[in-house]
């Protein structure tokens, strides 16, 4: 399971990235917690099952919790890149959050609603990305 995230987060890509101050690539990167993997489709259901198992075998839980970590980290990194400064460490930080809930719950609706427009939703979702980002960019408060 943590192979699997660790080779999606791609971590030295990201890394090149915020070294060479590449915003698009850096933005493109977190904008892949909202696509669909077009090789694994049915991967949101995969997900549903670990976090149910997590609630109920501590060692699932502590696992997952170890790589929910190391996404946010990673999403902080990509984060300070855009909007820099201990000034606006808080915001990313909650923007971080967001953006993780919102990946979830992506997750859960594909459950619900298996016909759900899942471009539409991830488009629109990235926009509010985008455009909370764009507030912390501007004003770090």
């Amino acid at each position: 399971m943590r192979a699997d995230v660790v080779e999606f987060l791609d971590e030295p890509a990201l890394r090149a990235a915020v070294e060479a101050r590449d915003f698009a690539l850096v933005r493109a990167w977190i904008a892949r917690f909202l696509e669909e993997d077009p090789n694994d489709p049915g991967s949101y259901a995969l997900f549903a099952e670990m976090f149910a198992e997590a609630t109920r075998n501590d060692r699932v839980g502590d696992i997952l919790r170890g790589i929910d970590a190391l996404v946010r980290d990673n999403i902080l990194s990509a984060l300070g890149a855009l909007a820099p400064g201990e000034e606006r460490a808080a915001r990313r930080s909650e923007l971080a959050d967001f953006i993780l809930a919102i990946g979830h719950g992506v997750l859960f609706r594909r459950i619900s609603d298996p016909d759900v427009h899942h471009a539409e939703l991830s488009r629109y979702i990235g926009q509010l990305i985008d455009s909370e980002l764009a507030k912390i960019m501007q004003d770090p408060r």
